[in-house]
């Protein structure tokens, strides 16, 4: 006898006793409603048609996003190939490139943020 028909057979039991009301759990809705999380106001009057955004920005945004993942993966990729697989020429050009990468990627969020810190 599985755990689902021992827990069915307590629960017919329970009921014939008297001692298990046909819901168990009477406040809990019958059905998850996913827009009772959050906050209860949604009103958003711009869509993302109605955003507009200057080509710096895009530009800027952009080039420092695909930087940034090419970045990580070239040094990922050279630790890994200079430790596993003991390449270190390669390993090494490529943990030099990504950490480039990655210095112009912070450049360019220097360059556009004015130089302030975040």
């Amino acid at each position: 006898m599985s755990d689902s028909d021992e827990s069915s057979a307590v629960d017919r039991a329970l009921r014939r006793a008297g001692e298990l009301d046909e819901d168990p759990h009477p406040e809990e809705p019958d059905e998850f409603d996913p827009h009772s999380l959050g906050p209860e106001s949604t009103d958003l009057t711009a869509t993302d048609a109605d955003i507009e955004v200057d080509g710096e920005t895009f530009r800027a945004f952009w080039s420092a996003v695909v930087l940034a993942n090419l970045g990580l993966f070239a040094v990922a990729l050279g630790i890994m190939l200079a430790y596993f697989r003991a390449q270190l020429l390669v390993g090494g050009a490529l943990v030099v490139a990504g950490a480039g990468a990655l210095g112009h990627t912070y450049r360019i969020y220097r360059d556009y943020t004015g130089g302030a810190s975040a």
